[in-house]
C-alpha cells in the first residue's frame, strides 16, 4: 500500500495555499520511506530543501496530468464541484513507473487515514474485530470502547507502535497496550534479562533470566492479551538499521530508555520520519528525606523534535555516542545504572505508563492538539505534584538542525552523518 503522510498543520496550510491560488499545481517537498514493497512519501516543511516534490492541486476530473516534472515524486489532486470530498494520488518509484497512491495519512490530532480513489481500501483491522468478533469479545473492550467512543477507540488500536526500550516501562506500557485490544506492536531493545530486571517488571519471571527481552515480552503478551496481538521483535539497538527500519514501518513511537544517546535515536527517526513520539522516563535520586523521585512523560507531533521541547539532559554526549559503532559500545561497556540513580520504584514507573497512555488516547480522540509535557514530582512528604513545561523557546526562532531534517525520510540519513560527525569532533 502506497501513502502520503502528512503532518495535519502542513495539510490544513496545503488547503490554505490551493484556496489562495486555484489555478494549476502548487509544488511541496517530500522525502522518501520504502518498506517491504511499499512506498511512502513523507511531507517535509514547505521551503524544505530535501530536492524531491509533490505536485498539489483541484480538479473537477479525477485524472492525473500527462507530463511529470523530472523533480516530481507524486501527485495530489484534490477533487471539487460534483468530485468534491474525493481524493487521487500516484507515486513515481525509483524505477519512474507510476503507481497509485492509495492512502493519505494525517499525522497528528485522530490520527486519521484517508482511503484515496484509486481503490477500495479494506475496512481496518479494528473494525473487523469489532463488528465481525463475539459477543465476549466485544463485551471486553465496551467500557473503553464507552469512554474513548467506538471510532477512536478502532484507530487507536489499528495504528502499529514501536516500544524502544522494553524494561521496567516499557513492558508495562505494552501490557497496557496490548490489553486494551491494540493489534501491532514492535518490540526494540538489545538487553537480555537480568535477575536485577524481575522486581520491577510485570512481564518477566525467574524462567525469563538470559532471554531477549523483546522475546520474554512478547511471550508474556501472547499468553495474556484476550487477543494477543501481532508482535515484531527487533532484538538490537535502536541505533541498528534493522531497529531503523522497523521504527520506521510504524506510526507511532514510544521511548522508554534508559540514557539519552537511545532517546536521541528515537527522536531522530520521529523527525525524519514525521512519526509522533511518546518518551517516557522516570528518575529516583538522592537519599532519605531528601530524595527525589520523578518522571517526564512528553508526546512530541510533528512540528517539533524532542531536543526543542525539552531537550536532553546531556545531549552533547548523546551526540558522541551515536557518532559510531565504537563509540556506543564505549558507553555500554561503562554504564552502570548505580551511578546514575538510587533505583527504581515500579509505582513510579506505572505512574508515568498511566500519564503516557492517556496522552495516546486523547491524542487520538483529538483531545490533545499540540505536542505536550507533563512533568511529574513528588516532594518529601510523598505529595505529588504535576506540571506542563512549554519547552525552552528558540530566541533566534530558527529551526534546530534536526527540524531542518523533519520530513526528508531516507533522504535526511546522509544529512545525519553529517551531523554526527560535526558534533563529534
Amino acid at each position: 500500500m502506497n501513502s502520503l503522510t502528512v503532518p495535519l498543520p502542513v495539510f490544513r496550510r496545503y488547503l490554505r495555499d490551493l484556496q489562495q491560488h486555484p489555478p494549476g499545481s502548487l509544488r511541496y517537498p517530500v522525502g522518501i520511506s520504502h518498506r517491504s514493497g511499499q512506498f511512502e512519501l513523507i511531507a517535509a516543511s514547505p521551503g524544505s530543501q530535501v530536492g524531491r516534490l509533490l505536485l498539489l492541486s483541484w480538479y473537477h476530473s479525477l485524472v492525473l496530468p500527462p507530463f511529470f516534472p523530472p523533480d516530481c515524486a507524486g501527485v495530489l489532486l484534490l477533487g471539487e464541484g460534483q468530485q468534491h470530498g474525493h481524493a487521487l494520488g500516484a507515486v513515481r518509484l525509483p524505477s519512474q513507473d507510476l503507481e497509485p497512491l492509495h492512502q493519505l495519512r494525517l499525522v497528528g490530532p485522530g490520527m486519521h487515514a484517508i482511503g484515496l480513489q484509486q481503490e477500495l481500501l479494506p475496512e481496518p483491522l479494528a473494525r473487523t474485530m469489532v463488528e465481525g468478533s463475539s459477543e465476549e469479545s466485544v463485551a471486553r473492550w465496551s467500557r473503553t470502547i464507552g469512554a474513548l467512543g467506538q471510532e477512536a477507540w478502532q484507530r487507536l488500536v489499528g495504528l502499529r507502535y514501536a516500544l524502544i526500550g522494553v524494561g521496567r516501562a516499557g513492558s508495562s506500557l505494552a501490557l497496557a497496550l496490548a490489553r486494551m485490544g491494540v493489534t501491532q506492536l514492535t518490540l526494540i531493545d538489545p538487553d537480555r534479562v537480568e535477575s536485577h530486571n524481575l522486581g520491577e517488571t510485570p512481564a518477566l519471571t525467574g524462567a525469563d533470566i538470559g532471554q531477549l527481552k523483546v522475546e520474554a515480552v512478547a511471550v508474556s503478551l501472547a499468553s495474556g492479551a484476550a487477543v494477543p496481538p501481532e508482535v515484531v521483535t527487533v532484538p538490537e539497538s535502536i541505533t541498528h538499521l534493522h531497529a531503523l527500519r522497523a521504527a520506521q514501518a510504524c506510526d507511532l513511537l514510544i521511548s522508554c530508555v534508559d540514557h539519552d544517546g537511545a532517546r536521541l535515536a528515537a527522536a531522530v527517526i520521529a523527525a525524519l520520519f514525521c512519526k509522533p513520539l511518546l518518551d517516557i522516563a522516570t528518575g529516583v535520586h538522592g537519599q532519605g528525606r531528601g530524595r527525589r523521585l520523578g518522571a517526564d512523560v512528553r508526546l512530541v507531533l510533528p512540528g517539533q523534535c524532542l531536543l526543542c521541547f525539552g531537550g536532553l539532559r546531556d545531549e552533547a554526549r548523546a551526540w558522541q555516542m551515536l557518532a559510531s559503532t565504537e563509540a556506543e559500545r564505549a558507553f555500554y561497556a561503562r554504564q552502570d545504572w548505580r551511578r546514575e540513580r538510587a533505583g527504581s520504584l515500579a509505582s513510579l514507573n506505572q505512574c508515568a505508563v498511566g500519564v503516557g497512555v492517556r496522552l495516546l488516547e486523547d491524542l487520538i480522540a483529538e483531545r490533545v492538539q499540540e505536542s505536550t509535557w507533563a512533568h511529574l514530582a513528588f516532594d518529601a512528604s510523598g505529595r505529588l505534584t504535576v506540571s506542563y513545561p512549554t519547552g525552552s523557546p528558540r530566541l533566534d526562532r530558527s529551526p534546530c538542525s534536526l527540524c531542518e531534517l523533519a520530513g526528508w525520510g531516507e533522504d535526511g540519513l546522509p544529512r545525519v552523518v553529517d551531523l554526527l560527525d560535526a558534533r563529534s569532533t
